[in-house]
């Protein structure tokens, strides 16, 4: 099959002492690798890891139309009673990289409703990735980077806010353990390192015929998934999983426009980075500079404030299930499957673009690099799924001794480095390390 010849291609076990070829050539790898820290998010030990004396507040979401992502179905809760909840059987997912300012999050603890209702909603994912980042990388920086102009240094409350800006709530109590780099990532830049936890224990494990009514499906997918739906991050990924299985369905970025984004795409940039339009469709997106570095104008990202009810313009608006086609066994239904999805997306169903498709699997101690700009659909199954992921600022120049072209980059990374110096000396924990 050709999603086996594309599995064959992308795995192997490079030299972890240097970094990857792959990074220049913006391609994704697979390779196994396993640090040290992810025993301390294994299940066996989460709880321990993340207990806390002051009740922090995370955002977690309810299983909806058989994928997470829809951003008015997140709640905040402490991970105590996260954990708690996801150990009674309940579909939740907790998503570190959301901001605790959304403000369609629900402040309230929710309230156990086993009836099964779903809405099926859309692909809402954290708003800052209207920004043309991951995450809140040039809210906070650009601005700080300017201030700092004018000042001998930061005061404590900033440095903070820069090191939990990095290590996504609650992973700043690993702050002692993570490493900021690998030596195969040496030359890119960290942006944020997040935690994904969830559980698929009680998903529904479909039948074929279940998938005939398309009003229905939502992100509904084969063999008992839950699935994020296809999008692309604006960051370099280092993705690491810790428990359960889970399944990439990769596209890459030269066929964004075939892909159906919320998005209308305005460029592709060669580092992989995505430019789209500025309309109604992404009201508030700002537009990537010229050369496709990350760091935007500042005269347009300060125009106001971003429709956090729109969907991020890199979410594609094809069903999910139309990635997973092949797993459907009835012959029958397929077929009109198959046709019915060539009709609403006629782009995506061609054979240059379908030939592109990379299917991964993951399991723990598997470790996926995907740069910037490629597509992926996450497909995860087992009593809990718990991965971590490190994003760094995408490179757009490729000297040996220099990643990227714009010099403040390297300032901010200068600030956040000596942020998290701070913390770690205001913590009483074991000795920082580096993985090598």
């Amino acid at each position: 099959m050709e999603s086996d010849k594309k599995r064959q291609k992308i795995s192997t076990q490079p030299d972890l002492s240097k970094p990857f070829k792959e990074i220049k050539l913006r391609k994704p790898l697979k390779f196994q690798y396993s640090p040290e820290f992810v025993d301390s998010l294994k299940a066996e030990n989460i709880k321990e890891t993340f207990k806390s004396k002051h009740d922090e507040l995370l955002l977690v979401e309810k299983l909806v139309a058989g994928g997470y992502g829809s951003g008015t179905q997140r709640f905040k809760m402490t991970f105590d009673e996260f954990y708690r909840r996801l150990n009674n059987g309940e579909q939740l997912y907790l998503s570190t990289q959301y901001l605790m300012d959304d403000p369609d999050s629900n402040m309230a603890e929710f309230e156990d409703d086993s009836d099964g209702n779903e809405s099926i909603g859309g692909f809402g994912d954290n708003p800052e990735l209207l920004n043309g980042l991951g995450s809140d990388f040039e809210d906070d920086y650009v601005v700080d980077a300017e201030d700092d102009e004018d000042d001998e240094g930061e005061n404590p409350e900033e440095m903070i806010e820069r090191v939990e800006d990095i290590f996504q709530r609650p992973m700043q109590k690993l702050i002692h353990k993570l490493p900021l780099k690998f030596e195969f990532t040496d030359k890119l830049i960290l942006q944020q390192i997040n935690l994904w936890m969830g559980s698929s224990a009680k998903v529904v494990k479909y039948t074929d015929k279940d998938f005939e009514d398309l009003d229905q499906i939502g992100k509904k997918v084969p063999n008992g998934y839950t699935s994020t739906g296809l999008h692309h991050d604006h960051a370099d990924n280092i993705y690491i999983p810790v428990e359960g299985h889970k399944r990439f369905t990769l596209f890459p970025p030269s066929v964004a426009k075939s892909l159906y984004t919320v998005g209308d795409v305005e460029k592709v940039f060669e580092n992989g980075i995505i430019d789209y339009k500025m309309n109604e469709k992404a009201p508030n997106w700002v537009t990537v500079n010229a050369n496709g570095s990350q760091l935007p104008d500042l005269e347009p990202f300060n125009q106001g404030k971003m429709n956090h009810k729109v969907d991020p313009p890199s979410f594609s608006k094809i069903n999910p299930l139309f990635l997973h086609l092949d797993e459907i066994v009835d012959d029958t239904i397929r077929a009109k499957l198959h046709e019915k999805g060539s009709q609403m997306f006629p782009e995506f169903f061609k054979d240059e673009v379908l030939s592109q498709r990379i299917i991964i699997d993951l399991s723990p101690g598997d470790v996926l690099y995907l740069p910037a700009g490629w597509f992926h659909e996450v497909s995860s199954r087992g009593k809990y799924h718990i991965a971590c992921n490190y994003w760094f600022v995408p490179p757009d120049n490729f000297d040996e001794e220099k990643m990227y072209k714009d010099d403040l980059i390297y300032d901010i990374n200068a600030m956040n480095q000596k942020a998290i110096d701070f913390y770690k000396m205001t913590t009483e924990e074991e000795e920082w390390y580096i993985c090598d």
